[in-house]
């Protein structure tokens, strides 16, 4: 009579049947994790690259430059106009390689400003509307 109160066949399968679909759920959610875990680190992998190319970049166009060192120049008092400058320039600190084939200086007055646009054929000098070519 005691048996039969206490089923401990019937007892035992039914917590069985719970264990199983427990287990299926829990193994379902660590499948889940993983997948999202994943994502995470491949974002965070492409966000570290694109970072890293960002201040790459800033890093050059803030370092990449000269320092003028020394300027030298002729300047005709009876027309009031500058004939020949000579420059002399390094890298500045931090600075890679700079390429000169491209230079742009600009040149500021009181009154006045020009670029001066150094190119591989010519220089041009533009001031305004006016154009000179500087050899």
């Amino acid at each position: 009579m005691i048996q039969n109160l206490f089923n401990t066949d019937e007892s035992n399968r039914q917590r069985g049947q719970v264990g199983i679909g427990t287990l299926i759920v829990f193994i379902a959610m660590v499948l889940v994790a993983a997948i999202a875990a994943g994502v995470l680190i491949n974002t965070a992998g492409f966000l570290q690259t694109q970072a890293q190319d960002t201040g790459t970049e800033s890093t050059s166009q803030v370092a990449d430059n000269l320092k003028v060192i020394t300027e030298v120049g002729n300047v005709s008092q009876a027309e009031d106009t500058i004939g020949q400058v000579r420059l002399g320039v390094q890298p500045a600190a931090g600075a890679g390689d700079v390429n000169l084939a491209k230079l742009t200086l600009q040149y500021v007055s009181d009154d006045n400003f020009a670029n001066l646009v150094v190119g591989l054929d010519n220089t041009s000098f533009n001031s305004g509307t006016d154009t000179a070519q500087w050899s």
